[in-house]
């Protein structure tokens, strides 16, 4: 990370094996990827990270892009993937602080697939849950899907209540514009949540929130429903 002018930050990162588990959707179903690092520059999965921010005065102003190599070596490598380019995201938000409320706004787009992603399979009752077997088990994976676009928004807002507590809120959406067959029923993904906090120091404070979302996963028709709290310190 450097500091080229006052207020602005920029960042760049490259791994030779990101260290995920990954998977190939060859249009019928997903195919573990090897996740053993080779020892070699090329043979691997590979990521390349960038990103900047910007802060001067009540605005602060961000972007990143990343894009994931599948490794050409691996023999698991369907064709589909090796043909396609490679998976691409980008993000651009920012935030504006009025005084008496703090507005926040994110747009992003993936294509080719998708990073530190879940697994939703369903089970014999017909709920969903995180497959154990794919994705990663409940841990983010990468899933390479040539098919696989989406794009991203996010509004939130920060209300102020004293000089030592705060509501925040938001809304996301992930938008399918893609045509893959990863999931059944692929639809829009919408999130919403809303939360307190209380500062007891400058970088200690206590926060509960929930959330509840609208086909999580890109599973039409289904719901996630979730409360967290914890006790956070800055050192």
């Amino acid at each position: 990370m450097v500091e080229p002018a006052s207020g602005l930050r920029v960042g760049a990162g490259y791994s030779f094996s990101p260290q995920m588990n990954t998977y190939y959707f060859d249009g019928a179903k997903s195919i573990a990827a090897g996740s053993d690092y080779n020892h070699s520059a090329m043979a691997n999965t590979r990521l390349i990270t960038l990103g900047m921010s910007y802060n001067k005065g009540p605005l602060m102003l961000a972007a990143t892009y990343d894009q994931v190599m599948p490794n050409g070596a691996d023999p698991r490598l369907p064709s589909n993937i090796a043909n396609s380019p490679n998976i691409r995201e980008w993000i651009v938000g920012g935030k504006y602080d009025f005084g008496a409320i703090q507005i926040s706004v994110a747009v992003g787009q993936n294509k080719g697939g998708a990073i530190n992603v879940q697994g939703v399979s369903f089970t014999t009752i017909g709920k969903p849950t995180v497959d154990i077997n794919s994705w990663g088990g409940g841990q983010g994976a990468i899933i390479f899907d040539p098919n696989m676009n989406f794009n991203s928004y996010m509004l939130g807002f920060t209300l102020p209540i004293n000089s030592a507590s705060k509501i925040f809120s938001s809304w996301t959406r992930a938008a399918n514009t893609g045509t893959t067959k990863a999931h059944n029923n692929v639809g829009a993904q919408d999130g919403y949540g809303i939360g307190y906090q209380y500062d007891f120091t400058a970088r200690t404070d206590i926060y509960v929130a929930t959330s509840y979302a609208t086909n999580p996963g890109f599973i039409a028709g289904t719901t996630s429903f979730y409360v967290v709290t914890g006790l956070r310190h800055r050192f």
